[in-house]
C-alpha cells in the first residue's frame, strides 16, 4: 500500500530562524554591555538605561515573544504598558521633568481604548485573556485615582478621563465577563 501526501512539502525556516535568533541575541548582549560602559565614558545623563529597555522591548516583540500568550489583546497590552515605561523612563533620566505627567495618562486611556477594542472585537475567542484585560482596566482606574488626589499635578483631566474610562470599561467587562474573570482567576490560582 503506498501512502499519497496531498499536502506541500514543508519548509525549511527554522534553521534560517535559528541562526538569525542567534546573530541578534549576541548582538543585543554585546549592546546591553557596552551601552553603559559608553555613557559612563561620555558621562552625562543615564541614557543607556532607556536604549536597552529598548532594545528589551524589540527583542520581547520580534525576537523572542513570549510564546505563552501569544494573541492580540496580551501582546497589546504588553505594548502599550512597555510604552508607558518607556515614556517614564524617558521622563526621568533624559529630561528635566513635568511632561510625563501629562503624556503618560493620554498614552495610559489611548492605550486602553486600543485593548478594548481589540478584545471585544473577537470577543469569543479572545474570552480566555480576560484576566489581564481586567488588570489594566483595574490599573488604569488606580493610576487614575492617584494622579486626580497627587498635589504634584497641575492639569487633572487626563487622570479623570482615564479613571472614568477605566471605570467605564470595568462594568462593561464586568456584565460581560463576570463568569470567565472568575473562572479564570481559580484556574491561576489553582483554587477549587
Amino acid at each position: 500500500m503506498e501512502i499519497k501526501v496531498t499536502y506541500p512539502p514543508r519548509k525549511r525556516r527554522r534553521k534560517f530562524w535559528k541562526v538569525f535568533s542567534f546573530i541578534f541575541n549576541i548582538l543585543f548582549v554585546l549592546a546591553i554591555i557596552v551601552l553603559p560602559l559608553m555613557n559612563i565614558w561620555a558621562g552625562g545623563k543615564a541614557w543607556s538605561v532607556v536604549a536597552i529597555f529598548g532594545i528589551y522591548m524589540v527583542w520581547s516583540t520580534f525576537i523572542s515573544p513570549s510564546l505563552y500568550e501569544l494573541n492580540r489583546t496580551y501582546q497589546t497590552i504588553k505594548q502599550v504598558l512597555n510604552v508607558i515605561i518607556m515614556l517614564i523612563l524617558i521622563d526621568l533620566l533624559l529630561t528635566d521633568g513635568g511632561w510625563g505627567l501629562t503624556v503618560i495618562p493620554i498614552v495610559s486611556f489611548g492605550g486602553l481604548i486600543l485593548c478594548t477594542i481589540m478584545f471585544f472585537s473577537d470577543f469569543n475567542r479572545q474570552k480566555h485573556n480576560a484576566v489581564p484585560f481586567v488588570l489594566i482596566t483595574i490599573s488604569a482606574i488606580v493610576a487614575g485615582i492617584v494622579g486626580m488626589f497627587n498635589d504634584a499635578v497641575e492639569t487633572k483631566w487626563m487622570f479623570v478621563v482615564l479613571a472614568a474610562l477605566g471605570v467605564t470599561v470595568f462594568v462593561i467587562s464586568f456584565i460581560f465577563l463576570r463568569k470567565t474573570v472568575f473562572r479564570d482567576l481559580r484556574k491561576q490560582l489553582n483554587t477549587k
